[in-house]
């Protein structure tokens, strides 16, 4: 279950819940009990895999701290 972060139109409590994704329009305010609460966008964490460009220098020579010691 994903955590969405609301402000209550009423109150202007700004808060986060963890709801399922099916119930994330259907939340009320924990402050007021105002009903609906407006979802923020936020810019939540992105996981990225596969085979992309890394610069993080892990699983190749050229990367930092590999200074050509042997």
């Amino acid at each position: 279950m994903p955590t969405y972060d609301y402000r209550c139109p009423d109150c202007g409590k700004k808060f986060d819940k963890f709801v399922p994704i099916a119930q994330r329009d259907d939340v009320a305010c924990p402050e007021c009990g105002a009903k609906p609460v407006t979802r923020l966008m936020t810019g939540g964490g992105i996981m990225r895999s596969g085979g992309g460009a890394s610069n993080s220098g892990f699983g190749n020579s050229s990367g930092c701290g590999s200074g050509g010691f042997s």
